[in-house]
C-alpha cells in the first residue's frame, strides 16, 4: 500500500468517525493496521501518526471504547467521560462494596475475577472461538523450520506463504489447530518436525453490562475473558442482583445462564462458552433467598433456584463440618402465613424442595464424650480411662496407679452421670473396703466420675498476717518452727520508721482459766532481744512506727525575706515566727500588713494572718503551726489603693473596671472615692462599700454606711450596686399608715446617729 493509499483510507475514516458516534479497533484492522509499527511501515512519519491519533481519539466515544495499546494492554477510557464514570470502569477489582446480601455477590469485587490482558503468553481455552483481529503465531521445528504472526482479517482469514489462505472464522482454537497442523503438513515435513500454533494476540470485542451491576454500561475488552471477568471489571453486581441468573444474550435471544454457584462447585462447566462482539450480560434482580445457619463450612444468606433441594444447597455451603449433627436438622419454613419450626433428618430429606424464606440450621453434635470413665481427685495419674463393660471401681484405681497417701480412706464417692438426661447421682463407698474384702467394689458404668478425697482438703490450712511496716506485708503460710525473724525475712525485711522494740502480736488463746474469757491475748515483743520467738497458727503480727516518726515535710517561703525559698519542718510544732527567723527575717522592702499563707492541707486555702503582730508580739494568735505544703508570701510595699465597682469614673477602655489611686495615710474609703473615682455612681449602694486588705482581711463599712472604713497602703475598695427592685403586681394595696411610721422611726435614728457620729467621722 503506498504512503498515498494510506493517506486516502485514514481521510476515509476521518469522514466516518464525524458522522458515526461508534468505531471498532477492527475496522482499522480490516484495513491491515494492526499498530503503530504497521503505520511507519507503510511510510508514515511520527509527527504524521501522533496528528492522526490526535484526531482519532478526540472523535470516539470514551465509554463504549476503551483504547488498547500495541502491547496489548487496556487503557482507561477517554476522558471525555465523567470522573465519576472513569473511576467506575477502572476501578480495581478489590474495590470493597457493602456487605452482601447473599453469598457470592461480594466474589466479583474482592479479587477472584481478574480482567486478563492481551500479553505474550495467552492460553486460551480450546472453545475459544477465533474471529477477525485475532493473532496467531505458528512455529515449525526439528527437520522443517517456520515461524511467523497472522492476523485473522474481516473475513477470519490467514494466509501463509506457501499454505495459502486459510479461513478460520467460528472456529474453536482446538478445531483451528487440527486445520492449520493439517494444512501446514501439506508443504512441511511435520513427520520429524513439530508444531505449535498460540493465540499471541486476542480480538477486541465490545460487551453491555446491564441490570444489577455498579457500573452498566458497554466495555471493550479482549476477547478471552469470561462474563465472570467482566462484571468484575464493571464494578460488581448490587446487593439486589442475582448470582444465579446471569444471562447472555446474542442478536435478542438467550444464548447461556450463568450460575456463580454452580460455577464455583464445577468450573469446567462454564470452559466451552465464550463471549462474542454485541453480547449482552444480564444481571437479573435477587428472587428466592433463604438462610443457613450452624455447623456448615459457609454461613449465611444463598439464593435458590425453583425446586432446588436440600442437598444441592447444602453443597454450595460447603457441606457439613466435623462437628454436624446431621441425624436434626432445625428446619424453618413459611407456612399459611406463619413460621413453622420441624427437625430433619438430613439422610431421609435431602430430597426437599425449598421455598424462598426457607431458614436450615445444623446444630453440632453432643458434647458428652462416649467410652470414657474419670477418676479425679487424691490419686496418682487422674484423668480419664476407656470404659470397658464389665470394670469395677478398683480397675480404675489401678490403673489410676492407686490412691496418694495424703487420700481420705473412709469415704470415695462415685457421681453416676445419666446419658439420658446428664443427671448426676452420687454413691459413697469406703476406700479402705475396696481393697481389703471388695465389699465396695461396685462394677461402674460408662460416664461415671470417681472422686477420692485428700486429706487436706479436709483442714483449713495454717496461716499467718503481717502488718504495718515491712516492705511486703500479707498473708504467710505457717510451718513449724516458724520464728519473728523469718516473718521478717519472708516479708523483704522491716521498713526504716518501724519500731523493731515494739512488734505486736494478736494470738489466737483458748485459756478458760482468763477471767475475760477472752480468745485473743496480745503479745508485745522487741525483736532484737526475742528474735526466735515462735509465731503460732493464726497470729496477726503488727509492726509498728517509731512515735512520732515523720519523713522530711517541707513548706514555701517567697517574697521579702532575706532567704526565700524551700524548708524542712524542724520537728511537728514549728511555728512561723521560728520559720521566719531561720529565713533571716523580712527585708526593709517587705509589705507586712499584706503577708498571706496558704495551706493546702485539707484544702483550706488562705489563713488570715497579721504578720506584724507575730513579729512583735510573743504569743500572736497568728503564729500559726506550720503544716507540710503551707505557702507563706511577704509581698513589697505596695502604696497603692484600688477602687472597683459601682463608681462614676468614666472608664474609655471598656475592658477596665477599676481605679488605682496614692495611698494617703489616715484617710477613710469614701475619700478616695470622690476624690479618685468619679464620686460614686448612680446605682451605687453606698452603705455597702466594703475593703480587702492585702493579707485577706475584709474591712466593711459601719453606722449604716456613715462611717467608712479606714484605709491601708495595697487596699481595694468594692462598691457594690444597688439590687435591681421586682416590679410590685398591679393592684396590691399600699398601707400608708404602715409607712408613714417606719419612715419616721427611720428618720429620727438616722438624725440620732448623726449627732452622736459627728466627732467620729473624720474625713
Amino acid at each position: 500500500m503506498t504512503k498515498v493509499k494510506v493517506f486516502a483510507s485514514l481521510l476515509c475514516f476521518s469522514i466516518f468517525l464525524n458522522v458515526s458516534s461508534q468505531i471498532s479497533l477492527s475496522s482499522l484492522r480490516s484495513q491491515g493496521i494492526n499498530s503503530k509499527e504497521d503505520l511507519l511501515k507503510m511510510g508514515l512519519s511520527e509527527s504524521e501518526i501522533s496528528a492522526l491519533e490526535k484526531q482519532y481519539l478526540n472523535q470516539v466515544k470514551p465509554i463504549e471504547n476503551i483504547t488498547e495499546s500495541s502491547t496489548g494492554e487496556i487503557s482507561k477510557p477517554i476522558n471525555k467521560t465523567p470522573v465519576k464514570n472513569e473511576e467506575q470502569v477502572s476501578a480495581p477489582l478489590n474495590t470493597k462494596l457493602p456487605n452482601e446480601k447473599v453469598f457470592g455477590q461480594n466474589v466479583f469485587n474482592n479479587g477472584s475475577f481478574k480482567l486478563k490482558e492481551n500479553s505474550d503468553r495467552i492460553n486460551p481455552s480450546s472453545s475459544y472461538t477465533l474471529g477477525s483481529g485475532d493473532r496467531i503465531s505458528i512455529t515449525i521445528w526439528g527437520s522443517s523450520e517456520f515461524n511467523d504472526e497472522f492476523t485473522l482479517d474481516e473475513f477470519g482469514n490467514i494466509t501463509p506463504k506457501l499454505v495459502g489462505r486459510i479461513s478460520l472464522k467460528g472456529m474453536t482454537f482446538k478445531q483451528a489447530k487440527s486445520i492449520i497442523a493439517s494444512r501446514f503438513g501439506k508443504v512441511y515435513n511435520l513427520a520429524s518436525s513439530k508444531i505449535a500454533v498460540n493465540l499471541s494476540f486476542s480480538k477486541v470485542i465490545s460487551v453491555n453490562v446491564v441490570g444489577e451491576v455498579k457500573s452498566p454500561g458497554t466495555y471493550t475488552i479482549p476477547a478471552i475473558n469470561s462474563a465472570f471477568n467482566i462484571l468484575s471489571f464493571s464494578g460488581g453486581i448490587t446487593e439486589n442482583g442475582s448470582v444465579r441468573s446471569i444471562e447472555i444474550k446474542r442478536g435478542g435471544k438467550v444464548v447461556s445462564t450463568l450460575d456463580l454457584y454452580e460455577f464455583l462447585n464445577n468450573p469446567k462447566r462454564y470452559s466451552h462458552f465464550t463471549l462474542q462482539d454485541g453480547d449482552f450480560i444480564v444481571v437479573n434482580p435477587l428472587k428466592n433467598i433463604i438462610e443457613i445457619d450452624g455447623e456448615l463450612n459457609r454461613n449465611g444468606s444463598f439464593e435458590i433456584k425453583d425446586g432446588e433441594k436440600l442437598s444441592e444447597i447444602v453443597s454450595y455451603a460447603g457441606g457439613f463440618n466435623h462437628l454436624a449433627n446431621k441425624e436434626t436438622i432445625g428446619y424453618t419454613t413459611i407456612d399459611n402465613g406463619q413460621y413453622k419450626f420441624k427437625s430433619l433428618n438430613f439422610k431421609e430429606n435431602k430430597n426437599l424442595v425449598l421455598k424462598a424464606g426457607d431458614k436450615i440450621e445444623v446444630f453440632k453434635i453432643s458434647e458428652l464424650v462416649y467410652g470414657v470413665v474419670q477418676i479425679i481427685g487424691a490419686v496418682n495419674q487422674p484423668g480419664k480411662y476407656q470404659f470397658n463393660q464389665g470394670d469395677k471401681l478398683l480397675d480404675v484405681l489401678k490403673k489410676a496407679k492407686g490412691p496418694t497417701r495424703l487420700s481420705y480412706d473412709n469415704l470415695v464417692h462415685v457421681i453416676r452421670v445419666s446419658p439420658v438426661d446428664l443427671s448426676k447421682e452420687i454413691i459413697s463407698l469406703n476406700l479402705s473396703n475396696i481393697y481389703d474384702n471388695k465389699s465396695d467394689n461396685i462394677e461402674l458404668k460408662e460416664f461415671d466420675i470417681v472422686k477420692v478425697y485428700d486429706k487436706s482438703a479436709l483442714i483449713e490450712p495454717d496461716s499467718v498476717m503481717v502488718y504495718g511496716k515491712v516492705l511486703n506485708p500479707r498473708k504467710l503460710a505457717h510451718y513449724a518452727g516458724l520464728t519473728i525473724r523469718d516473718i521478717v525475712l519472708m516479708s523483704n525485711g522491716l521498713k526504716k520508721e518501724a519500731d523493731p522494740e515494739n512488734i505486736q502480736i494478736e494470738r489466737i488463746s483458748f485459756d478458760k482459766s482468763d477471767s475475760s474469757n477472752s480468745y485473743i491475748k496480745i503479745i508485745k515483743i522487741d525483736l532484737v532481744k526475742n528474735s526466735d520467738f515462735q509465731i503460732k497458727p493464726f497470729d496477726r503480727i503488727h509492726f509498728r512506727a517509731l512515735p512520732e516518726f515523720k519523713f522530711q515535710s517541707s513548706v514555701i517561703i517567697r517574697g521579702e525575706v532575706r532567704y526565700p525559698g524551700n524548708y524542712t519542718l524542724n520537728g511537728r510544732g514549728e511555728k512561723l515566727s521560728s520559720l521566719i527567723k531561720r529565713a533571716g527575717g523580712v527585708s526593709d522592702w517587705a509589705f507586712q500588713d499584706g503577708a498571706k499563707l496558704l495551706r493546702k492541707e485539707d484544702s483550706l486555702g488562705l489563713l488570715l494572718m497579721d504578720l506584724k503582730e507575730v513579729l512583735n508580739k510573743e504569743r500572736s494568735k497568728f503564729d500559726y503551726v506550720l503544716k507540710p505544703g503551707d505557702i507563706i508570701t511577704v509581698p513589697k510595699i505596695n502604696n497603692i489603693v484600688t477602687i472597683s465597682g459601682a463608681i462614676g469614673h468614666k472608664f474609655i477602655n471598656k475592658a477596665e473596671n477599676n481605679v488605682n489611686s496614692p495611698y494617703h495615710n489616715g484617710k477613710r474609703a469614701g475619700y478616695y472615692i470622690k476624690k479618685y473615682a468619679g464620686g460614686y455612681d448612680k446605682k451605687a449602694k453606698k452603705k455597702n462599700v466594703y475593703v480587702v486588705s492585702s493579707n485577706g482581711k475584709v474591712k466593711e463599712t459601719k453606722l449604716f454606711g456613715l462611717i467608712k472604713p479606714k484605709i491601708g497602703a495595697g487596699d481595694k475598695i468594692v462598691v457594690n450596686h444597688k439590687e435591681e427592685k421586682q416590679k410590685k403586681e398591679k393592684g396590691e394595696p399600699v398601707n400608708w399608715n404602715s409607712v408613714i411610721e417606719n419612715t419616721t422611726i427611720k428618720i429620727t435614728g438616722i438624725l440620732t446617729l448623726l449627732i452622736l457620729a459627728n466627732t467620729a467621722i473624720g474625713n
